[in-house]
Order: C-alpha cells, then sequence, then structure tokens
C-alpha cells in the first residue's frame, strides 16, 4: 500500500473514531478499549508504525474532557486541595497512559534494522577498540563439552578440558 492511500485510510479510520467517541463510555475504565478499538483498527488496515504514531497525540486530545465536564467533575468530586488544572493534569496524564499502553500493544517498537556493536555514548571510538581488544583477549569456553550428570557417573573435568 502506498503511503499516500496508507494515510487516508488511517484518516477515515481516525475520523470515524472521533466521531464514535460521543456515543462510547468515556470513564476512567473504557479508556484502554476506547484507544485499543483505533490502534486495533489501525493495525488490521495495515498502516505502518510510522504513520499510527502520528495520531497518538490526536486520539488523547480527542479524548480529553471539555471544561464543562471537568468543572462538573471537579464540583461533584470536591477533592481537598486539588485544583481544577490538578484535576486535568491528572486526568490528562491518565489518558495518555491509557493511550500509549494501547498504542505499543498494537504496534510494539520496531527492531533496528542493523545490529552494530556500537561504542557507548560516554566512550570514544579508540577506548572501545581497546577494551575490545581486551575482553577478546580472555580464552573461550566451550560449554558443549561440559560432560551430562545424566550420561557419566563421573563428571568430574577441569577447565582445560573446556577451552580452545
Amino acid at each position: 500500500m502506498s503511503k499516500i492511500k496508507e494515510r487516508k485510510t488511517a484518516d477515515l479510520i481516525f475520523d470515524q473514531w472521533k466521531s464514535s467517541l460521543i456515543n462510547k463510555d468515556r470513564s476512567h475504565a473504557s479508556l484502554l478499549d476506547n484507544f485499543d478499538e483505533l490502534f486495533e483498527n489501525l493495525k488490521y488496515a495495515n498502516v505502518e508504525f510510522e504513520i499510527a504514531e502520528e495520531y497518538l497525540k490526536p486520539a488523547i486530545t480527542a479524548h480529553l474532557p471539555s471544561k464543562h465536564v471537568l468543572k462538573f467533575v471537579h464540583k461533584k468530586k470536591k477533592s481537598p486541595g486539588l485544583s481544577e488544572q490538578e484535576l486535568f493534569e491528572d486526568w490528562k496524564r491518565l489518558i495518555e497512559d491509557r493511550a500509549k499502553q494501547a498504542f505499543f500493544f498494537r504496534f510494539p517498537l520496531p527492531e533496528p534494522k542493523e545490529k552494530k556493536e556500537s561504542p557507548n555514548s560516554g566512550m570514544s571510538k579508540e577506548e572501545y577498540i581497546r577494551q575490545r581488544r581486551y575482553a577478546d583477549s580472555f580464552p573461550s569456553i566451550d560449554l558443549s563439552k561440559i560432560p551430562d550428570i545424566e550420561d557419566d557417573d563421573d563428571v568430574s573435568f577441569s577447565m582445560a578440558d573446556l577451552g580452545e
């Protein structure tokens, strides 16, 4: 599927999901199900990770409560010491967590294309080469040469038996 067609399909799926939120339960208990529905539909439509990821933030924004709902819940909860803004931040954090949980369940992080053995960011190339050379200088042990306890009654062996 071409990227343009894939993006149009994703747009339609997202628009359909967003418009269906009006009729859905948007309570804390239903957050994961709501987001999972969106990302499951994107996965079913063979939308790639990079394009699906673009819909994560708009989905979170679409699920945020309106100011009227926020005021109503704040008055109803009557939480001592919790301002309306703090309630909104907590609510937003919960929505973000559930959205990311559903997204990464359906779209696991892609594996790196090529795994190269490279130095850590705090190590220069020369230091890495020296460290690698030092580590490679130790003798390797062939663990397949360890006798099986079930096969032999005499399982004694020495480190020399395991060397190259």
